[in-house]
């Protein structure tokens, strides 16, 4: 009898064990999960956005192109034989020779000598021109000629100035003392009324 009380307690004893055991055993499991839980949770982050601050660099202006110059105009060549024509005047250039039948006191500086040109300018617009020997230049090298008064008979010249009318026709020499090395002699014609462009010359080319 009193091994069956004993045994009955045992079994009692080992009941209340396992349990023990099953809560204990749950109660870690628990824990753990909360753990688990509570360490994957992800905090939230606390960094501030970042701005990027606006550039403070000037726009770059581009320095507005300049116009193009203009070329000066080169100047029109005319040889003996050739006419210039515009339209109003036509001016021909008809001979050019050294001029020797000069006296003695006429004579040019040592080393020059006297050549002649001979114009024929006609007026072909619809009202008159200035025109004549005082409308004409020579250049020897590019330096100024001096202009040479023929005394004479067979001078010729050319009239300084005329007041040449529509239709008209007037010509003669012009006379200029050059050097005798001279490599260029031109007689540039520049209009005494201002029916030519500035920018435009004519040129008769002596050599």
């Amino acid at each position: 009898m009193k091994k069956k009380v004993i045994l009955i307690a045992l079994v009692a004893v080992l009941s209340l064990a396992s349990t023990a055991c099953g809560v204990s055993t749950v109660t870690q499991e628990t824990t753990l999960a909360e753990t688990t839980s509570v360490e994957t949770t992800a905090e939230p982050t606390t960094e501030e956005p970042t701005t990027e601050e606006p550039t403070t660099e000037e726009p770059t202006t581009e320095k507005p192109t300049e116009p193009p110059t203009e070329e000066p105009t080169e100047p029109s060549y005319y040889t003996t034989g050739q006419t210039y024509e515009d339209g109003s005047l036509d001016i021909t250039f008809k001979s050019v020779e050294d001029y020797t039948n000069y006296e003695d006191y006429e004579a040019p500086a040592s080393g020059n000598k006297v050549i002649r040109a001979f114009f024929e300018i006609k007026n072909n617009g619809n009202s008159s021109y200035g025109v004549g020997s005082w409308s004409f230049s020579c250049y020897a090298d590019d330096n100024v000629a001096e202009d040479w008064y023929c005394l004479s008979d067979d001078a010729q010249e050319l009239t300084a100035y005329e007041d040449l009318s529509k239709g008209r026709t007037v010509k003669g020499y012009i006379y200029y003392e050059v050097p005798k090395n001279a490599k260029s002699i031109e007689i540039e014609y520049e209009p005494t009324d201002a029916w030519l462009d500035e920018t435009d010359s004519i040129v008769f080319k002596v050599k």
